[in-house]
């Protein structure tokens, strides 16, 4: 039973993270700025985290592993939650998750390091597989493949490797810590980027002020990204993974993928030829091979 909880909260956390994508792309299309969207959904979303410390009353127990959670939030977390909505300026949104599911293989040569063994055969040709089908789902097959921008492709990259951080992180938490004031203070760790944000679009601004009407909607839009994008997925990694292992929580997270690409094409009306959704499925098949010697051993 305590198994199936996991399951179910890590299957939460990856539903909500697809459906963020579709979600940032319509507030760009509405108008509202990457740093703004950003900031908001971080900022808020720490506060929504620690309103459930307090519901829990885990206001004052302390923690060991306090200063781990924020290093975790800062450079796992934030990290990749900065990288990812600015690189869905470069790229569709369909394409942008394909480059942050990189996160996969990531996750498993950290391990590696951690481990200091090379990754099992079985492990390489997932790795293998995940390439290949990058290649066919980003589009770079295409014999034109002029809608493929570097900055959206590092960007991508560079918040896969904050998402594998932040995966390995979350999953190497003791299970006596509690999630809910493990996950507030892993988001307390974004908050330097949300500030950093926050000042970097002040300075853009030719007078040097923040229109207020620029900022309330985004503030809406922003705690409703929140809730999707930092609360459910953070408690549903801290609840789950310290349990699953951050093998089995690969594994269920790649859920993230279909319903990424399913929802960007059906709210945001983006193409998806028969060669991008081949590539979605050899990534999705070299996600669980690679996971699955891990999964059985675990």
């Amino acid at each position: 039973m305590k198994s199936f909880k996991a399951i179910l909260w890590v299957v939460s956390a990856a539903v909500s993270y697809g459906l963020l994508t579709p979600l940032i792309k319509i507030g760009y299309i509405h108008g509202w700025m990457a740093n703004q969207i950003t900031a908001s959904q971080l900022l808020i979303g720490t506060i929504l985290l620690w309103l459930c410390v307090i519901w829990k009353k885990e206001v004052r127990k302390r923690s060991s592993f306090d200063k781990k959670a924020f290093m975790i939030g800062f450079s796992g977390l934030g990290f990749s939650t900065v990288c990812y909505n600015q690189s869905l300026i470069w790229q569709e949104g369909s394409v942008a998750i394909i480059w942050m599911f990189q996160y996969v293989w990531m996750t498993v040569v950290i391990e590696a390091f951690k481990r200091k063994q090379w990754p099992k055969l079985s492990n390489c040709f997932g790795i293998l597989v995940i390439l290949v089908g990058t290649w066919f789902a980003s589009g770079a097959s295409n014999i034109n493949g002029g809608f493929i921008h570097w900055q959206g492709v590092l960007l991508g990259l560079l918040s896969a490797l904050g998402y594998a951080i932040f995966i390995v992180g979350s999953s190497s938490v003791s299970q006596d810590v509690n999630p809910y004031r493990n996950g507030a203070m892993m988001m307390t760790g974004t908050i330097p980027w949300g500030i950093l944000l926050i000042i970097q679009n002040i300075f853009s601004q030719n007078d040097l002020t923040i229109q207020a009407s620029d900022w309330t909607g985004a503030i809406f839009f922003g705690a409703i990204l929140g809730l999707i994008g930092q609360v459910i997925p953070t408690l549903g990694y801290q609840l789950g993974g310290p349990i699953l292992g951050s093998s089995r929580s690969a594994i269920i997270g790649s859920l993230e993928l279909p319903v990424a690409v399913i929802s960007s094409v059906l709210l945001l009306a983006e193409g998806a030829s028969l060669v991008q959704w081949f590539g979605v499925v050899l990534i999705f098949i070299g996600v669980i091979w690679t996971q699955m010697g891990s999964f059985y051993e675990s």
